[in-house]
């Protein structure tokens, strides 16, 4: 109810309806989602359901600069296998990967040492505008603070509308792109990391019990 209330406050402000509902505080979007959604790390079986959400060049070129007609296996090991960290979404009572992410320093030479980047950002379409987007990012974000960073950065294509206005509903702060020698072809934003971060984690643990698989550190 409040969420909806919110929804309709911002469209009248702004003047259009936000495909995103307002986050306000890790703990609303936690009682939203925690419901439908949980993370694991990824694990090579994941790759058909992965490789299923970017079933076309224009997609995979909205999250990566690789070439090709769709996410490969291959692609997908690469991406994997270079990062710090790689983590898939999937539903309460089905283990097919709906959303998938890295976090990597292999991306982009010369971020800050306290930095990481978030890459990679693959949701299915099926799971789009129903909060599964934002589930991914926060359990992203606990993650990386987990791994000993404080800063997260993100880059945007910056014709991807959808990730741009995900991007700003999280919060994030909007980067030129020459303020740490980034390349200037995307759209960078950037999350402070704090213990604030382990708050997610307290709500994802409370909502299921987590194996020891699930655990990262």
């Amino acid at each position: 109810m409040e969420t909806a209330i919110a929804r309709r406050f911002m469209s009248a402000v702004v003047g259009f309806r936000l495909p995103y509902p307002p986050v306000f505080t890790c703990r609303r979007l936690a009682a939203c989602t925690m419901r439908n959604y949980r993370y694991r790390r990824f694990d090579p079986s994941d790759a058909p359901s992965v490789c299923g959400c970017v079933r076309s060049r224009e997609r995979l070129q909205r999250i990566s600069g690789d070439c090709g007609d769709s996410l490969t296996p291959d692609i997908l090991h690469r991406w994997s296998s270079d990062a710090r960290a790689a983590i898939v979404v999937h539903l309460v009572h089905d283990q097919t990967a709906a959303g998938f992410c890295t976090l990597s320093r292999q991306e982009v030479a010369g971020l800050p040492d306290a930095a990481i980047e978030i890459c990679h950002f693959v949701v299915s379409p099926a799971w789009q505008f129903r909060g599964l987007g934002s589930f991914l990012f926060y359990s992203a974000r606990a993650l990386a603070w987990h791994l000993g960073y404080r800063s997260l950065l993100g880059r945007i294509v910056p014709s991807n509308l959808p990730a741009l206005t995900l991007a700003t509903s999280l919060s994030g702060q909007e980067i030129a792109a020459n303020e740490m020698s980034l390349p200037s072809s995307f759209r960078w934003f950037r999350w402070s990391l704090t213990s604030d971060c382990l708050r997610w984690e307290f709500y994802h643990a409370t909502c299921a019990e987590r194996s020891q698989g699930d655990r990262f550190v």
